[in-house]
Formats: structure tokens, C-alpha cells, sequence
């Protein structure tokens, strides 16, 4: 219903929208979201916490894709001095 009722928001905007709206957009009846929270004023307290909750999930999962990349960065930085240090000692003998 959070769903329904966060799309149905960016459509008509919060004004707008109807518990009836949302529990057809969602698949239900017309009154189940009246019945799961109570008025749409609990319905709009229950969206503004799940926008957080995904905003939050979505920030943790693109720093943790910003973090790879340093990670992967700094790899390929520590291989491309090894190959220097390499190749500046491929004339030296061990024998």
C-alpha cells in the first residue's frame, strides 16, 4: 500500500490523494487503508517513513559501489607500481 500510495502521491500530490485511492491502486479495497492505518494523516506519518528507509538504503548501497571503486582504484595503482618496480629490476641477475 506504501507503494500506491508514494506513486499516487507524485502524481496528484498529497492533497489529492484518498485512502480510497490507495487501496484500489494497491489491489485492495477501497477501505483497507483505512482500516490498516487509521486516517490519512497515520498513512502520509507511514510514507514519509518508508521514502526514509529507501533514501537510506539507496545511500548505503551507493557508498558502498563508491567504496568498491576506491578499493578496485587503489588495486590497480598498487599493481601498476608493482609492474614499474618489476620492470626496472628485469636486468638484475639472482644467480
Amino acid at each position: 500500500m506504501l507503494e500506491a500510495a508514494r506513486r499516487i502521491v507524485a502524481e496528484k500530490g498529497s492533497l489529492k490523494m484518498s485512502l480510497s485511492d490507495v487501496g484500489v491502486a494497491a489491489g485492495y479495497s477501497r477501505g483497507q487503508p483505512s482500516h490498516h492505518f487509521g486516517s490519512k494523516a497515520a498513512l502520509m506519518r507511514a510514507l514519509a517513513l518508508y521514502i526514509q528507509r529507501h533514501f537510506e538504503t539507496e545511500l548505503a548501497k551507493a557508498t558502498q559501489v563508491r567504496q568498491g571503486y576506491a578499493l578496485l582504484e587503489a588495486l590497480v595503482s598498487l599493481d601498476r607500481k608493482s609492474t614499474r618496480l618489476n620492470s626496472s629490476h628485469a636486468n638484475i641477475s639472482y644467480a
